[in-house]
């Protein structure tokens, strides 16, 4: 189905890392596979945007488009829009970008093709996440 992700025994366990490691904190927000759906009820911790949670209010659908578009949208010259997977097939620098701008602490997401710049905090054999901005560059409340 379109709607799982690949290798569900994997995501469970990423997931349980982030909800039972101690190392997550409540508070941590993540980029999520576009596709993904049980994260936030697994881990509780929140997210940028996902394909699943589409808000209910003209406000909210606005800014859902805009997140889903700024964030997986491919930006490839096509008739339609294509889209990426998982944070993880982002270029380095957008992703560094879109951590900046929507606040995200991490990513989770397949294992990359390539190697990228961030910490990865944890890895099993289908998931990866990395860590975005150091702690010490979360905005205090």
């Amino acid at each position: 189905r379109a709607d799982r992700l690949p290798n569900d025994p994997a995501w469970r366990e990423a997931c349980a890392w982030i909800a039972e490691s101690g190392r997550m904190p409540p508070d941590a927000r993540f980029f999520v596979p576009r596709m993904s759906q049980t994260f936030k009820w697994y881990t509780h911790r929140g997210i940028v945007v996902s394909w699943k949670e589409i808000p209910q209010d003209a406000r909210g659908l606005v800014d859902w488009q805009r997140r889903i578009e700024d964030v997986y949208e491919t930006h490839f010259d096509a008739p339609l829009p294509r889209w990426y997977d998982s944070p993880t097939e982002l270029h380095p620098d957008r992703l560094r970008r879109m951590a900046e701008r929507y606040q995200a602490d991490y990513a989770i997401g397949s294992l990359p093709k390539q190697p990228t710049p961030f910490p990865i905090v944890f890895q099993n054999q289908a998931y990866v996440i990395y860590q975005l901005r150091p702690e010490s560059s979360k905005p205090k409340p």
